[in-house]
């Protein structure tokens, strides 16, 4: 019943609920021992691995260890007339049960933090892409109304998505409406030599954080070696 009722769409599994519903499970999975066979016990200390899956695993490790002289209390009664060194194996044996659940309960909660954490990073650095896309688009609305061609560059300074009004500038297929031709070339290769490294200089400062807006005169050439300004 608690399974079923966790699975439905209609519930909401806040963690409070979890922690609750764990701790259900995890009585009613020692009521079920009371009395159990000892060749039946690795099927109740699996079905106690997945109670303790549900939640975090620092409500599962409480509860872990508050059950634990309980079941060897329920080992010890399922066999009465026992010795008394049984007693202390029980005892030994819950507890490096109990340990190892601990670390397995622990390093998988560890791994699912981490993978949370991890989608989190991926989705604002995401978002942040999108919004830099948005703000680019914009501005490359706005240059190609005031500007004769804009362009796009790498960290490496080479043509990303050049555009049509470039493509022409530049004399590259005049005409054509591919543009992919320039695309992945090093910009600096339409730059006159002379103006090359003050291009390089210029985008160096512009690209430090807190560095104001500003232009720079350079001489180019198009796809013919001819130069203009």
């Amino acid at each position: 019943t608690v399974m079923r009722r966790m699975g439905d769409p209609e519930v909401d599994l806040t963690p409070e609920r979890l922690n609750r519903d764990m701790t259900i499970m995890s009585l009613l999975v020692f009521g079920a021992t009371l009395g159990m066979p000892r060749e039946l016990m690795p099927a109740c200390y699996m079905a106690r691995m997945l109670c303790f899956t549900f939640t975090n695993s620092q409500i599962s490790n409480k509860v872990n260890i508050f059950l634990a002289p309980f079941y060897v209390i329920s080992h010890w009664l399922n066999a009465p007339n026992a010795p008394v060194e049984r007693l202390l194996f029980s005892m030994i044996g819950e507890m490096v049960a109990v340990a190892l659940m601990i670390l397995v309960v622990t390093n998988l909660d560890t791994k699912e933090r981490h993978a949370a954490v991890a989608t989190l990073e991926l989705e604002a650095k995401v978002k942040e892409v999108q919004e830099a896309e948005q703000e680019g688009g914009a501005a490359q609305r706005l240059l190609s109304v005031t500007c004769d061609a804009f362009v796009r560059l790498t960290h490496d300074l080479k043509i990303k998505t050049p555009s049509r009004s470039l493509l022409d500038m530049l004399m590259c297929h005049f005409g054509s409406n591919n543009a992919n031709t320039l695309d992945g070339m090093l910009f600096s290769r339409y730059i006159a030599p002379q103006d090359q490294q003050r291009f390089t200089d210029f985008i160096a400062e512009s690209s430090q954080a807190n560095a104001p807006a500003r232009s720079l005169h350079v001489d180019m050439k198009d796809s013919s070696g001819v130069t203009f300004s």
